[in-house]
């Protein structure tokens, strides 16, 4: 089984974390946030301490261009303490 079967949809993980993934290199995929291909809210957020957190599961949306919800629809009700 694969194992990047088994992590849920709310997963966020660090752009490190991501190339290592996908093979994508850690500036590339900054390159894909600076040009607007990756869209905040909708594909990656911001910690409380400015850290970019992307989605496993909106990447993924994105690489086989399947539409996907905001990020803030899935955090919706959460406490934010």
């Amino acid at each position: 089984m694969n194992t990047n079967d088994l992590m849920p949809q709310r997963t966020l993980v660090t752009i490190k974390k991501l190339a290592e993934i996908t093979g994508y290199s850690p500036a590339a995929l900054r390159k894909k946030i600076e040009r607007g291909v990756l869209i905040e809210g909708l594909h990656y957020v911001r910690s409380p301490d400015s850290r970019i957190l992307i989605s496993l599961h909106a990447f993924q949306a994105w690489a086989l261009g399947a539409p996907i919800e905001p990020l803030c629809k899935m955090t919706r009700g959460a406490n934010h303490a």
